[in-house]
Order: C-alpha cells, then sequence, then structure tokens
C-alpha cells in the first residue's frame, strides 16, 4: 500500500489501482467517523490525476490558488514523472 498524506491510499490487484480516499462521516450515534471511498483506475498516472484533481477542488473552493493554470501544469508533469518512477520499479 502506498498512503498519500493522510487522506488517500493506494493498492494495486492484478489487473487495477485502486484509490482510497478519505472523507469525514458521521456513525449512525452522531459521532465522528472517517469513511473510505474507493475509485478504481487502469495506471497509476490517473491515480495521481485523481488525487490531483479533488485537491484542486479542495484549493479553489478555498481560494488558495491564484494561478490555477500553472499550478495544473507543474502537477500534471509531477504525476506523469511519478507514473515513471513507479513504473521502473
Amino acid at each position: 500500500m502506498i498512503k498519500i498524506g493522510n487522506d488517500y491510499e493506494v493498492t494495486a490487484d492484478k489487473y487495477q489501482h485502486i484509490l482510497n480516499t478519505r472523507s469525514d462521516g458521521q456513525d449512525k450515534d452522531g459521532n465522528a467517523k472517517d469513511q473510505w471511498n474507493k475509485t478504481f483506475h487502469a495506471s497509476f498516472e490517473q491515480v495521481g490525476r485523481a488525487v490531483i484533481n479533488n485537491e484542486m477542488i479542495n484549493m479553489i473552493g478555498g481560494g488558495l490558488c491564484p494561478d490555477l493554470n500553472k499550478f495544473m501544469d507543474d502537477m500534471r508533469q509531477a504525476a506523469k514523472e511519478i507514473a515513471g518512477l513507479i513504473e521502473q520499479t
């Protein structure tokens, strides 16, 4: 398993990469509880894009990204480089 920060975990099986994304929820008694949602991706690069998209949505909502186009280009390039490094191992 690969952990990405506190909100993401990546696993893989024979056919796909599985991205687990943490979200805040509540149990039946109203207590705070972590919930994990799974999405399935054909490559690690797609996993990276999904994480980037989720984080961008969070950043845009919080007004933290003034130069969005440059940031997105940088993040896409980083995702490609990470995917290349992982495929080499």
